[in-house]
């Protein structure tokens, strides 16, 4: 007897044990709470509530699992035999404290990772903890790896996120520079509304130290590339996103970048003995007859810089001060040194502190 392949097909599915759906529950103190998701990056496993792709700061709940490797393909459980359990941090978000941590005891779980696909990953997950919080937690659910979203490898560029802004430029420099290595992270990496800029070390076919420094826009909804500047240009200096506000101090800052570029980012040694600002607070200006000022923090690094080693540096600090020419526009008048600081409340320039704010940006 002949039978129809269509239906020995149908047999085989209906005979065959499919994997049961087990929706992600949590509850906490006995309350259950519905739409937590997960995020797994950096060997933390979070399971949260709140919107996105990946947890924010402004995440209702947090349930952190810092683990001691980037698992996948594999189970791991605690506590066990060789090692203790890893520390579960429960987050609750609080607008008055902003963040209330609670540091969870009595912790046992039970986790199944699955293969990462499209920079997600399946987890299977169970398991419970007491003191001074109970919670319990069992399911099943997909983990973002990074806050990107990609089908069969072709990733979305409509995300705005680090992580898709990140993908991207790498990409480029891949495609677009002769390299033997990429930095694992980017040198300085920012965006805010529809403009970023990126940038890269790596080493060349001829392992010297190279940066690569892009601009990008988001149009038509999409993240573009629009500009590569020069390793001897900084980003705050060619900006291509409008400045905030036409008039002091938000138009002080891009003149201090540009003569910070031109009279101590070239001249010093560039990327490789000094650090790119990422911001320069400005202030002044406002009142009739008030001086207008800028500060500049920058490590200087004690040598030159190589892509697998950690360089070793100080904090530095430039000022420009600004006043107001007959034309109506604005001019550096004078510059001050790391020792010095301009007191903005007493309009005055004054001795900087030792170890005062040594934060570099």
């Amino acid at each position: 007897m002949k039978y129809s392949p269509f239906l020995l097909l149908l047999f085989i599915l209906s005979c065959s044990k499919q994997p049961e759906e087990m929706p992600l529950t949590v509850k906490v103190d006995g309350l259950e709470i519905s739409g937590f998701k997960g995020h797994y990056k950096n060997n933390m496993l979070t399971l949260f509530k709140g919107e996105g792709i990946e947890p924010a700061m402004d995440s209702e709940y947090k349930i952190e699992f810092r683990l001691s490797d980037n698992y996948r393909n594999t189970t791991i459980q605690f506590p066990n035999e060789n090692s203790s359990t890893p520390p579960l941090a429960l987050n609750i978000h609080d607008p008055e404290r902003n963040i209330n941590t609670v540091w969870l005891k009595q912790t046992k779980f039970k986790i199944t990772f699955g293969e990462e696909i499209d920079y997600k990953i399946p987890i299977i997950i169970e398991g419970s903890a007491e003191d001074p919080t109970d919670i319990e937690f069992k399911g099943s659910f997909t983990a973002y790896t990074a806050a990107i979203e990609s089908n069969n490898g072709v990733i979305d560029r409509s995300v705005s996120s680090f992580d898709t802004i990140d993908w991207i430029v790498r990409d480029w420099i891949k495609k677009n520079k002769s390299t033997k290595k990429i930095a694992d992270y980017p040198d300085t990496c920012r965006y805010g509304g529809a403009y970023a800029s990126c940038s890269y070390l790596y080493n060349d076919k001829n392992d010297e130290l190279q940066i690569a420094k892009l601009l990008l826009v988001k149009e038509n909804n999409v993240w573009e590339i629009k500009k590569s500047i020069t390793k001897d240009e900084i980003f705050l200096a060619n900006a291509i996103e409008p400045i905030f506000r036409d008039y002091p101090p938000f138009i002080f800052s891009p003149i201090a970048a540009k003569t910070f570029q031109d009279t101590i980012y070239k001249k010093l040694g560039g990327y490789r003995l000094i650090s790119e600002p990422s911001t320069i607070p400005c202030g002044g200006g406002q009142a009739k007859g008030q001086p207008g000022w800028c500060e500049i923090s920058y490590v200087k690094f004690e040598k030159e810089r190589t892509l697998d080693t950690y360089a070793e540096g100080s904090c530095n600090y430039v000022t420009y001060l600004f006043e107001k020419n007959k034309n109506g526009s604005w001019d550096i008048v004078k510059t001050l040194d790391s020792d010095q600081k301009y007191n903005s409340h007493e309009q005055k320039v004054v001795k900087r502190e030792e170890n005062n704010s040594l934060v570099c940006f």
